[in-house]
C-alpha cells in the first residue's frame, strides 16, 4: 500500500477488515463482530504488547514479537527485568531521535528562512547595525554572535 494512503487510514473512523483484507469505516466486519480503529490496531496495540510482555516477564512471546519487527537484544540486555528491559526494547523499537529528526526536516523552516522572523524577537540591539543585518541575512561571514539563555526552575521540574 501507498504510504501516503495509509497515513491518511491510521486516523479518523477507518478500520481494517483483516477477514476481508480491505480498510472501511464500518464499526463492524462483515461477520458482525466490533473492529478497533486502525491506529489502535496498527500503532498502540502492538506497543501495549511489547509492555506488557516485559512487565509480565513473558520473555518467550517478547522474543518471539521484537524478533519479527527487526529488534535485536544483547545477551546482557535479555538479562535486564520489567521497566529496564521494556525502556531498552522500545527505544531500540521505536527510536524517537529519527522520528523528531525527519520531524524537524520536514515541518521546520531553514534557518535563512526564520532567521527573518526570528530575530527581531531574539536580538535586542539595533537591527540596522552590521550584527542585526547579518543576523537577519544569516550571513556565515557575518560577525561571530552568541546567544545565552539561562532556564530557571519556577516549581519542581518546570522552567
Amino acid at each position: 500500500m501507498d504510504v501516503q494512503k495509509m497515513k491518511e487510514k491510521l486516523w479518523g473512523e477507518w478500520r481494517f477488515d483483516s477477514k476481508a483484507k480491505k480498510f472501511t469505516t464500518n464499526e463492524n466486519s462483515e461477520e458482525g463482530k466490533p473492529m478497533k480503529r486502525t491506529f489502535c490496531e496498527f500503532i498502540l496495540d502492538p506497543i501495549y504488547k511489547v509492555i506488557n510482555f516485559c512487565l509480565e516477564d513473558d520473555i518467550v512471546k517478547l522474543k518471539k514479537f521484537i524478533t519479527n519487527m527487526g529488534v535485536e537484544l544483547t545477551p546482557e540486555q535479555w538479562e535486564l527485568k520489567e521497566k529496564k528491559l521494556c525502556k531498552i526494547v522500545l527505544h531500540k523499537w521505536l527510536d524517537c531521535s529519527e522520528a523528531l529528526m525527519n520531524t524537524m526536516v520536514l515541518h521546520l523552516p531553514s534557518p535563512k528562512v526564520s532567521q527573518k522572523y526570528r530575530t527581531p524577537l531574539l536580538y535586542t540591539g539595533d537591527m540596522n547595525d552590521k550584527f542585526g543585518q547579518a543576523l537577519m541575512a544569516c550571513d556565515p561571514k557575518g560577525p561571530l554572535m552568541m546567544f545565552v539563555s539561562k532556564m530557571i526552575p519556577a516549581d519542581k521540574g518546570r522552567f
